[in-house]
């Protein structure tokens, strides 16, 4: 004889069954869910590494904003990449000519504790038409999202990096920043470690007292084209200096404090000896050569002691487009047409390529 159905039972087994069903299903989107934001995570930090790689062969600071740059608008997809640095730190110790204004935006002391950054390593924003972050340009007005990362202590940061995307949920204040402030380390150590490795490279190739290069920065050089110093068809002056005076040792401070003014950031100066100078102005214009050398004579003249103008001497040569001449071959020449006058109380200067001599 059958046992009647019990309905309690059945109608607690079918819901332990759905129960159960359901418990499966979760924990099977949940799984889904892991493997997703696991293969997310590496695909995410795989881009990260390639990244570093970039960043790991830069040589200066600005090749490792410019790998930045290049590095998170190629990998990460990103709508605007910029970098705010402080120009009170010691990240403007460096110059900084290759990168657009789009791309580097200097700040004044304090802009960066004014603007409220400083202190949350990460901030991400959701922007809008009445929201708006106060360092965005009008170009920027289609930005929909933003992470503002900052470089340095978190108390006295140096810069901000700044990450723009027109997706709205790009960044949103909700998500987890572990990634960007692991991006920020890096980035900050990479900079640190560029601008220290340079401060000590200009160490070793600085004259100690007047502040110009010295001998070890020349000489593995002396033997180049001017090409590959200067680039092709660049027409470049050479000047070589000499002061002729018991003082001249003590002067050499002054002198490169007086010369150093009328130098653009391309041209070069070298202490070749105690009193001997020689300087390399590349991109001058006809007759801008015989303007230079004039007023680095004029500075002389200014210096502290009676009479030096009689003993000073300038040689000057320059090359033409056509010609490659070595390094040390246009010095030779400017050396040549400094000799020449160097027995000639007040002759000051004289052209290599001239007959007249000043």
């Amino acid at each position: 004889m059958t046992r009647p159905e019990d309905p309690i039972t059945n109608s607690f087994e079918a819901r332990r069954l759905h129960e159960l069903s359901n418990s499966e299903r979760r924990l099977r989107e949940n799984l889904e869910a892991i493997s997703r934001h696991l293969a997310e995570n590496e695909q995410l930090f795989s881009r990260l590494f390639a990244l570093e790689m970039h960043l790991l062969r830069a040589t200066d600071p600005e090749d490792v904003c410019i790998a930045l740059l290049r590095g998170l608008r190629g990998e990460f997809e990103l709508d605007m990449v910029r970098l705010w640095f402080d120009r009170d730190t010691f990240i403007s110790q460096h110059p900084f000519h290759r990168l657009a204004e789009a791309d580097l935006v200097w700040l004044e002391k304090g802009e960066i504790t004014d603007s409220g950054l400083a202190g949350q390593p990460v901030r991400l924003l959701q922007l809008g038409r009445k929201e708006r972050f106060i360092w965005l340009t009008k170009k920027d007005d289609q930005l929909r999202s933003m992470a503002l990362i900052l470089l340095g202590p978190v108390a006295q940061p140096f810069g901000v990096l700044g990450l723009g995307s027109l997706d709205s949920e790009r960044f949103t204040p909700q998500q987890d920043t572990a990634f960007l402030q692991h991006l920020a380390q890096i980035i900050t150590l990479m900079l640190e470690n560029t601008v220290s490795r340079e401060r000590l490279s200009r160490m070793m190739v600085k004259d100690r007292a007047s502040g110009a290069h010295n001998q070890r920065f020349f000489q593995p050089y002396s033997h180049q084209r001017l090409s590959q110093w200067f680039g092709r068809h660049m027409p470049v002056a050479c000047i070589s200096l000499h002061l002729s005076l018991p003082e001249a040792e003590s002067l050499a401070a002054t002198l490169v404090e007086h010369i150093t003014p009328l130098l653009r950031h391309q041209d070069i100066l070298v202490r070749q000896q105690q009193a001997q100078f020689m300087l390399f102005l590349p991109g001058l214009r006809p007759m801008q050569d015989v303007d230079m050398a004039e007023a680095i004579m004029d500075a002389c003249v200014t210096l502290p002691t009676a009479n030096i103008a009689q003993h000073v001497t300038l040689g000057v040569a320059l090359s033409s487009h056509d010609e490659d001449p070595s390094i040390a071959e246009l010095l030779q020449r400017a050396e040549q047409a400094r000799q020449g006058i160097a027995d000639t109380p007040g002759a000051g200067i004289a052209y290599a390529k001239a007959t007249t001599t000043l």
